[in-house]
């Protein structure tokens, strides 16, 4: 359970949340200035004055101004502690080598072309057999949303890629050394099921 830690006045402690709670924190704020230009000025003025703690919209100007000035440390803290960890991982990244299983799939194929060619199949899915995407998108619920997910493969290592590919590659297997006679829909599931209930992709990939 997240502790509490508000403070009569609304104006939450710095240094007290974990950093689940700030990236919570950061979304929210990003939420309420893309909402911002559909208000008006009187609501603008009373959502920034709005008190958590009472319910009400009496924060004076100075406190207004104090968690602003707070909310933009959680944020600014929240960007540095993300890309920190980013680099982290990409570190990490660089030095990974392919997995015994998966070394054996390519036979000697490169990762990044084999990388590529997954990448290509699933997303030939969603354009060629959108109803039958959609559905394993709805069954699957991952994270991502077609745009998000091409982004994410193409910027991940080609090796972790297939190491993790490789992991969920069964039932049936695809074989990596001949992917373009494989059926778009198959390759785009076993993404998915990689993305969403892959021990592995979770504990290596997932922030």
């Amino acid at each position: 359970m997240i502790r509490d830690n508000r403070r009569e006045d609304g104006i939450e402690p710095i240094g007290q949340e974990d950093q689940n709670r700030r990236h919570e924190e950061a979304r929210d704020q990003a939420g309420s200035k893309r909402l911002a230009p559909f208000l008006t000025d009187t609501e603008r003025q009373r959502l920034r004055l709005y008190n958590s703690a009472t319910g009400k919209c009496d924060l004076t100007e100075e406190q207004a101004e104090e968690r602003e000035r707070r909310r933009e440390i959680y944020n600014r803290e929240a960007d540095e502690e993300f890309e920190r960890r980013r680099q982290e991982r990409l570190e990490r990244w660089r030095n990974t080598p392919l997995d015994p299983e998966a070394k054996e799939a390519l036979d000697g194929l490169p990762p990044a072309f084999v990388w590529q060619q997954i990448q290509d199949l699933a997303f030939q899915a969603f354009d060629l057999y959108p109803d039958q995407a959609q559905k394993l998108m709805d069954d699957y619920q991952p994270e991502y949303d077609q745009d998000s997910l091409c982004i994410m493969l193409q910027n991940l290592n080609p090796v972790v890629g297939i190491n993790n590919f490789q992991v969920v590659n069964l039932d049936p297997t695809l074989n990596l050394k001949d992917l373009m006679k494989s059926q778009l829909v198959d390759v785009l599931e076993k993404v998915l099921f990689m993305v969403t209930f892959s021990d592995k992709w979770l504990t290596e990939v997932v922030i």
